[in-house]
């Protein structure tokens, strides 16, 4: 991602709806699925945030490529376990050591094949992988061009390089659905009209308005997590790497 995009991330991400909707998805997903005090690995762990909010209650190291990411992750947990890593090559940790892993609107920017063949080494046996990811490609834009995204995701695509990397699917969903018309429409018109120069669709906004739309997009996420919403801007994944997986170490 550009470095300059990961720094106005880390001043907007505490406090806009998108994010604090999509963390309280994440955070109830590993609540259900991950017991605490187990080891965890938040992979492209961007600003940190993610890391300093469930740092409490798993063993988290975060890694990423970008230094900006790194540096950020320290300056909001400045005792977290930060480490430069390549996530389309060979990871720097033992097999079957984590027991979740977090990979959040990463998979775009990068070689998922490569990246995921490496996740799902060192996940535990029986652990879990929660993916999002953004979805449909036919809705690529001046906004994923903007973020450097390599792709966007069907249902069905994400599905299939999961299962063919040898997780098994717990659950499967679209969300950003409520807002799916009206951001649609928004980079409809954005690229008709040229008005996608400004570089950005995270509008600064009153906070009674930031407030609803959070309280709003976070009772979506919730039933995200539980139900299988038809469509959406984005695609949420739990996978799971089989229990009988034969247990070796490197």
């Amino acid at each position: 991602m550009n470095e300059q995009k990961i720094t106005e991330m880390f001043d907007k991400e505490e406090a806009y709806w998108w994010f604090v909707a999509r963390r309280f998805m994440v955070l109830s997903l590993l609540k259900r699925y991950v017991k605490k005090g187990l080891p965890l690995l938040d992979a492209g762990c961007g600003t940190g945030l993610l890391t300093k909010s469930i740092d409490h209650m798993y063993k988290v190291t975060a890694v990423d490529y970008s230094q900006t990411s790194l540096a950020l992750t320290k300056k909001r947990k400045p005792k977290a376990q930060v480490l430069r890593v390549n996530l389309e090559k060979k990871l720097p940790f033992k097999m079957n050591t984590f027991a979740g892993v977090t990979v959040l609107d990463v998979l775009e920017h990068i070689d998922d094949e490569s990246a995921l063949t490496h996740l799902y080494r060192v996940i535990k046996p029986g652990g879990i992988i929660i993916v999002t990811v953004p979805a449909n490609p036919w809705l690529f834009s001046y906004w994923d061009i903007l973020h450097q995204h390599k792709r966007r995701y069907t249902k069905q695509g994400l599905r299939e390089i999961l299962q063919r990397k040898g997780f098994v699917m717990e659950h499967i969903s679209y969300f950003n659905t409520i807002l799916f018309p009206l951001v649609l429409l928004i980079r409809i018109l954005k690229t008709a009209f040229r008005l996608h120069e400004n570089g950005t669709d995270c509008y600064e906004l009153p906070h009674t308005a930031n407030s609803f739309l959070a309280k709003l997009f976070t009772l979506e996420t919730r039933l995200a997590t539980t139900h299988v919403l038809p469509f959406g801007v984005s695609l949420l994944a739990v996978a799971q790497k089989p229990m009988d997986e034969k247990k070796q170490s490197t």
